[in-house]
C-alpha cells in the first residue's frame, strides 16, 4: 500500500508539544487529522485509511509529519 508523507505547520514549539502528547497518550487530534486528509486530497490522492502521526520537525518553524495510506491505483 502507498503511503504519502503530509507536513503541517504547527501553530509554535509549545502547542507542537502539546498535540504530540495527545498522540503519545493514544488519543486524537481530529481537527489536524481532518487538515492533513484535506491536504492529501488537494494532491490528487485518496486516502484509503487514517493519517499516522509520526511525529515532529527539529527545524523552524516546527512540522507536524503524518503518513497517509493512499491508493495506489494507476490512474
Amino acid at each position: 500500500m502507498a503511503v504519502q508523507r503530509v507536513e503541517i505547520q504547527a501553530t509554535d514549539q509549545v502547542e507542537a508539544r502539546r498535540v504530540e502528547a495527545i498522540y503519545r497518550q493514544g488519543d486524537r487530534h481530529s481537527r489536524l487529522e481532518d487538515e492533513v486528509l484535506d491536504a492529501v486530497w488537494r494532491s490528487g490522492r485518496t486516502p484509503v485509511g487514517g493519517p499516522v502521526f509520526v511525529g515532529l520537525t527539529h527545524g523552524s518553524p516546527v512540522l507536524y509529519r503524518f503518513d497517509v495510506p493512499v491508493d495506489s491505483a494507476v490512474r
